[in-house]
């Protein structure tokens, strides 16, 4: 692949081809490798996205980390700057569509990213070097680029890997990418 449209372009179409009971299956596998990861960083405050489409689940996740008593913050996007802001969800909380069709909460208490201890992150490919090549607008990059972010954790499907996920400047790397198979890091786990 020469440039990141054409990954893109592949891995959403691959993406898009899982069955529900595939996605299904995977977001148990994720969420226990996940639960030892959370219960090793001796997390509390998490930020989390709420899954679109095939991207990784994350609502058995969410549900989890609420039994466990851990503060859950999910993306609200501002669609003028493209950044992220990110509140506090609880079972309580409504969650709205976006312009996007993607579930946000629609009012809860605001955290800044580097109060976060993890933060999970969606991605549509990656490499061994623990870039990401995302949906393409650059939420998540603008959002923490230069800020002390907790841990950023992507979770993806095994089959996201790639060679070389052309990073630029602007773009901000994950600590740990978890897949079924794998877990990369640069960190002792």
């Amino acid at each position: 692949m020469k440039n990141k449209y054409l990954i893109r372009k592949r891995l959403k179409e691959k993406r898009s081809s899982l069955s529900a009971n595939y996605c299904n299956s995977y977001e148990e596998i994720i969420l226990k490798i996940v639960l030892k990861f959370i219960k090793k960083y001796n997390s509390s405050k998490i930020g989390l996205y709420v899954s679109f489409g095939n991207e990784v689940r994350t609502i058995k996740l969410m549900e989890k980390f609420l039994s466990l008593e851990k503060e859950v913050y999910l993306p609200v996007q501002n669609f003028v700057n493209e950044t992220l802001t990110f509140k506090q969800y609880s079972k309580d909380t409504n969650l709205i569509e976006n312009q996007n069709k993607i579930l946000e909460p629609e009012i809860g208490k605001e955290i800044d990213t580097e109060d976060l201890d993890i933060i999970f992150i969606p991605l549509l490919a990656f490499d061994k070097n623990l870039n990401r090549i995302g949906m393409g607008k650059g939420y998540y990059d603008k959002t923490l680029y230069g800020k002390k972010s907790g841990k950023l954790i992507g979770l993806a499907y095994d089959f996201q890997e790639v060679n070389d996920a052309l990073p630029e400047e602007h773009d901000v790397a994950m600590n740990t990418i978890i897949t079924s198979k794998n877990i990369f890091t640069h960190e002792n786990y």
